[in-house]
């Protein structure tokens, strides 16, 4: 029996530092109403991207009592997966470009990109009550270098809107133009990196710093 308790707090030290390992540095700030709550992003470049969309207001609908969803005006990319329970608090995007936010625990077939969770749901559902309602979502702070690597950005990049070579300042290990799908367009190591070719749009800038940070910036052609 002892050796059976002993494997079972081994087990939970385990996973707790697997859940650990996927976090990013970096919390959310919800706000709903009156109420506000903070979120953990997972470390996967699903978070990366959903974070260089933010501040964002959006009327999130209502789904069947057990969710909340919001289509997203671009697909994020990333790896969806079965993740057979979602949990109250859950962030997820569903289809690439749904945003959804679980009210509930229930079991279920769907596969998602796990985006993170709420860290207290404690009056999560009394504030998203039923039916559509307005949330706000807003970086709360990022120390991963994550939308936050300087806080004179467009002195980082630059010329933003851009015509032929967009330009970045300081050290990093490369730069990755990203289109609105997840299609990785071009890369460079590199202190510029040439978008004569692209049609005009809004694209997405990575820079890879190593050691997990990663800034993700919006870039207008």
């Amino acid at each position: 029996m002892r050796k059976v308790i002993i494997f079972l707090m081994l087990t939970m030290m385990s996973c707790q530092k697997d859940v650990e390992a996927q976090n990013l540095d970096a919390k959310l700030k919800i706000t709903v109403g009156d109420k506000e709550f903070t979120a953990t992003l997972y470390d996967n470049e699903t978070a990366q991207t959903f974070i260089s969309l933010l501040p964002m207001t959006i009327n999130i609908s209502e789904m069947g009592g057990y969710e909340k969803y919001y289509y997203l005006p671009q697909n994020l990319p990333g790896k969806a997966e079965n993740v057979g329970t979602t949990y109250e608090g859950d962030l997820m995007i569903w289809s690439s470009n749904c945003l959804v936010l679980f009210c509930t625990t229930r079991s279920t077939s769907y596969n998602y990109m796990k985006l993170g969770r709420i860290d207290n749901t404690n009056g999560l559902r009394e504030a998203l009550g039923s039916g559509n309602v307005e949330i706000k979502f807003e970086v709360q702070n990022s120390t991963t270098g994550i939308n936050n690597v300087k806080e004179n950005q467009d002195e980082l990049i630059f010329p933003n809107p851009v015509s032929d070579y967009l330009h970045v300042s300081g050290e990093f290990e490369q730069l990755s133009l990203i289109s609105l799908n997840g299609t990785i367009i071009s890369q460079s190591k590199e202190k510029s990196i040439y978008t004569g070719n692209l049609a005009s749009g809004i694209y997405l800038l990575r820079i890879d710093f190593g050691k997990n940070r990663i800034l993700t910036k919006k870039i207008i052609k």
